[in-house]
């Protein structure tokens, strides 16, 4: 089982890096697959793909990272995941923070996603996941796993200098190094 792991990565932080080695230990004969997203996809302050794609290098030893959402243009979740099932010939699962499942019915043909491939919910701080028992229903298969640690990448990009204990001392070097996420 390959589980996808997408997302901006917009910086990689040791809260991702977590999460990657909390699979890795739930399920140690399954690989992770990071999927930093293109530079297509709508978000904002999303930094050049090339570099979020290098720092996820520096970040993620213990993983596959792809470059599938920077080669094609962004088509969602399910699209993803069929594509990399069809490469690997392996079955594959997504993996989401419990923050995400506020919009995760406005995802590109999300009931078919949530029936179709299972996925691990990793709990974030301030989100009450009873709220989402409905939503729950729809999924295929899912595991909701306790996860708690208190920082985001917004808040890195907004205060950096505040908040270097949250990254790899490797991509800290990176981001001098290129001049990322200036204050």
């Amino acid at each position: 089982m390959i589980w996808i792991y997408g997302g901006a990565f917009n910086p990689p932080t040791k809260a991702h890096l977590n999460i990657v080695q909390t699979i890795k230990s739930m399920y140690p004969d399954d690989q992770v697959m990071i999927v930093p997203v293109g530079n297509d996809y709508q978000k904002s302050s999303l930094i050049d793909f090339f570099h979020r794609y290098h720092m996820c290098q520096l970040t993620f030893e213990d993983a596959i990272i792809s470059t599938k959402e920077h080669d094609q243009k962004y088509q969602g979740t399910l699209a993803l995941l069929q594509s990399i099932e069809k490469d690997t010939h392996q079955k594959v699962g997504f993996v989401i923070g419990a923050d995400q499942l506020k919009n995760l019915t406005k995802w590109i043909h999300y009931d078919v996603l949530l029936k179709t491939y299972p996925c691990l919910i990793f709990h974030r701080e301030g989100v009450n996941v009873d709220d989402y028992q409905t939503l729950f229903k729809k999924f295929f298969h899912y595991q909701l796993i306790p996860f708690d640690y208190p920082i985001a990448s917004t808040k890195i990009r907004k205060h950096l200098k505040d908040h270097l204990d949250h990254l790899d001392p490797k991509v800290v070097g990176y981001i001098e190094m290129h001049g990322l996420y200036k204050e």
